[in-house]
């Protein structure tokens, strides 16, 4: 009999019929134990569901991969996983396992990359983990780990990918861990409890210690308790560092002039933190962002010219800050932007050209879903196509004091929700709207609308409030009745040129903001919106995404 030396096995195999090679089987998950010696990888794959409990890890001398992720186990991690000493991979990601991780983990002192993500796994991490001194990928995220990473861990000098987020681990961040992991390339502990200030060894002087991080390029430290300055000091040493993410923090102060020095740099998110500074022009040196969101901080002042570099920038959120000044000196080099997000601030001016003059800016954008306007100070012309663009699934023009005619908006077939409240709309509600099949959420509030509501399919479950401010509009759900030279609603006004607006004027009395979907992203102006809204900007998201 020939040795054998790798097993795959998925839900397509015959249970009740195996290869001559196979010694046992057992069949309570489709699963099958192989008693030869010779056996060096087991992958298992597709839908099996059972435990570990009968797998006898001590038949298996010479495994070396072990791959049952994905595939419904249950119970826990067996103690006896120990004995598989020669184990080099352990993929068992993406299951229901639960309970500990077991201290006879540490009896592998050969693996080198230990998956154990996306389960239910509710313990501390066990010292002996850091007896695995050969861990090259550890993965822990998406379980309910707590405590503190343990001492051991400085032992696992040749990590290059750690992976904790989403537990409960606590406690500090111990610089004597970050010293010694001299080959890490990617740090993700989001979504955790950890406390302290930044580590000086991600991000201040000494400069010796940026030389124990020089191949660190993903960074996430999002969703903790860190405090104090935002990595003070100089960045020379971690010059490949290309994802930076430490948002919905306590930062406070500045951000360093030394970013600029991250020329690798493509995506960096400091949201929700207390920054409170400018942001220096040296920013402006990573010309490879492509991803830059500062929301909800205190940044003041304007944005440096040198924002113009940024060529590749696809989403930029400065929202909820404390900028000004004027935008259209830096657009005309975003050619790649796709999501911007600026309301709540104190910009002033026109819409800058770049993003609409728009009839031909807008009017090419083939993927256009999402559009709010809403609650910003800034002024310009609107492009009247938009009527016709069929891919929108939100319009939100809320509160910037618009005078315009609704007209023809049958082509917008895939509306669901349309918000032009608190403006200055004049005319007849078009009876169009009627016939959008997918309108869920309707406000025409507090507007000069006049005559007869239009009726018909869906239309009127809308309530009252979709309607409420408009003195001159009547019958159903408004308890005003028409008279009879008000019954037409199947037609526009004749003195109303053919169109979706004809707008006369955006006056802007409201606080900043400026938002337009682009291509494959959107841009949200304002921040509390009703939770019906919510659920349709997030489907419209998934549908770019699936694009």
């Amino acid at each position: 009999m020939a040795p054998l030396t790798k097993k795959c096995i998925d839900d397509e195999f015959p249970t009740g019929e195996v290869d001559d090679n196979i010694d046992d089987v057992w069949f309570d998950w489709k699963m099958i134990l192989i008693s030869a010696g010779s056996v060096s990888e087991i992958i298992i794959s597709g839908q099996v569901s059972g435990t570990l409990a009968h797998f006898n890890f001590s038949s298996f001398p010479n495994l070396t991969f072990l791959d049952m992720s994905g595939i419904n186990l249950s119970d826990i991690i067996p103690v006896d996983i120990g004995n598989a000493t020669q184990l080099q991979r352990l993929w068992l990601f993406a299951n229901n396992l639960n309970g500990n991780i077991p201290s006879s983990i540490g009896l592998l002192t050969e693996l080198q990359t230990l998956l154990l993500d996306h389960n239910n796994l509710n313990s501390s991490i066990p010292p002996e983990l850091g007896l695995c001194t050969k861990l090259n990928i550890l993965d822990l995220g998406g379980n309910s780990l707590t405590g503190p990473l343990p001492l051991s861990f400085s032992n696992l000098t040749q990590i290059s990918d750690l992976s904790l987020w989403d537990n409960c681990l606590s406690g500090e961040l111990l610089p004597h861990f970050l010293s010694n992991w001299t080959e890490l390339t990617s740090l993700d502990m989001k979504n955790n409890t950890f406390t302290g200030n930044i580590p000086s060894e991600i991000g201040s002087i000494p400069e010796s210690v940026f030389t124990h991080l020089a191949n660190l390029e993903f960074l996430n430290l999002t969703g903790n308790l860190f405090k104090g300055p935002l990595l003070p000091g100089n960045f020379s040493k971690v010059l490949k560092l290309k994802e930076l993410r430490l948002e919905w923090n306590r930062l406070s102060g500045f951000i360093p002039d030394s970013i600029g020095q991250l020329t690798e740099l493509q995506d960096l998110v400091l949201k929700e933190n207390n920054l409170n500074s400018s942001i220096p022009p040296e920013l402006g040196l990573c010309t490879k962002l492509n991803i830059l969101d500062l929301y909800a901080n205190s940044l003041t002042g304007p944005l440096p010219l040198s924002f113009s570099n940024l060529t590749q920038i696809s989403q930029l959120s400065l929202n909820n800050n404390h900028l000004s000044g004027e935008l259209s000196h830096i657009f005309s080099n975003w050619t790649e932007l796709t999501t911007l997000s600026i309301q709540d601030n104190t910009f002033t001016g026109n819409i800058p050209s770049e993003i609409g003059e728009f009839p031909t800016a807008l009017c090419k954008l083939k993927t256009l879903l999402v559009l709010d306007m809403s609650s910003n100070s800034l002024s310009g012309a609107f492009p009247q196509c938009l009527g016709d663009r069929s891919t929108l699934t939100v319009i939100n023009l809320t509160s910037i004091n618009i005078e315009a005619y609704l007209q023809q908006l049958g082509n917008l077939n895939v509306l669901e929700s349309l918000d032009f409240s608190s403006n200055r709309l004049i005319g007849k509600v078009p009876w169009q709207l009627s016939t959008l099949e997918f309108l869920s959420t309707l406000n025409l509030s507090t507007n000069n609308l006049s005559g007869e509501i239009p009726q018909g399919r869906h239309f009127d479950t809308f309530g009252e409030g979709s309607f409420l401010g408009n003195l001159d509009l009547c019958g159903a759900p408004m308890t005003k009745k028409c008279r009879d030279d008000e019954f037409s609603t199947q037609g526009v006004d004749n003195d109303v040129d053919d169109g979706w607006f004809d707008w006369k004027m955006i006056l802007i009395g409201y606080g900043s903001g400026l938002v337009c979907g682009l291509s494959t992203g959107y841009i949200v102006f304002t921040t509390s919106k009703p939770w019906r809204f919510v659920m349709i900007i997030e489907r419209a998201q998934q549908k770019l995404i699936r694009r």
